[in-house]
């Protein structure tokens, strides 16, 4: 597959519509566009909202891996106050991540909080009728926390340096390179 160059696989960091268009084929988030453009669950099973509308609380399959093997458990998405994607703003509804893009507050405050392995709580500053169609967006996607723990920098630099949970995953790739391969992930 030829494409623009593609500098990163890290969700936190990606930017582009080519990174995007990679990171759609090969990670899952909590839910995924169907055919229709519509949100369908690929990592949650179900949600429920709460009352007030300003908290959702996901329960995520059992069954979901990374490519490398490990489980996808839930997970708490980065939200820093130098985030390199530009991209900080779509986050700005859950609870306090305006303050830590702001450098504010700590990125401990913010309202992500996973619940054992298979439940992700998401507190909302308001009501947002359209929050569950941002799940699709792909800085929304999980990462392998053990991966990014232990390759640091390098993470999403190159094909070895990142797991994927979608439908396909990457090879022959690196941060520089303008080929590269997708092929079924197991």
């Amino acid at each position: 597959m030829e494409t623009d160059v593609v500098s990163s696989l890290d969700t936190s960091v990606t930017a582009s519509i080519p990174q995007w268009d990679t990171l759609v084929q090969t990670m899952a988030g909590l839910y995924r566009s169907d055919k229709n453009d519509q949100p369908v669950p690929a990592v949650a099973t179900s949600y429920h909202k709460s009352s007030d509308g300003k908290t959702y609380t996901f329960n995520l399959r059992h069954n979901a891996k990374w490519s490398n093997g490990d489980t996808v458990t839930a997970w708490r998405k980065g939200v820093f106050p130098k985030a390199m994607s530009g991209y900080n703003y779509i986050f700005s509804n859950i609870k306090n991540a305006d303050q830590i893009s702001q450098g504010k507050k700590a990125v401990s405050s913010l309202g992500v909080k996973a619940v054992g392995k298979y439940k992700l709580v998401v507190q909302l500053e308001n009501t947002e009728p359209t929050f569950i169609d941002k799940m699709v967006i792909p800085a929304f996607y999980p990462q392998n926390t053990r991966l990014v723990k232990k390759y640091g920098a390098k993470y999403g630099t190159a094909a070895k340096y990142t797991a994927f949970d979608g439908a396909f995953k990457v090879t022959k790739w690196t941060n520089t390179s303008e080929k590269w391969t997708a092929v079924k992930n197991p």
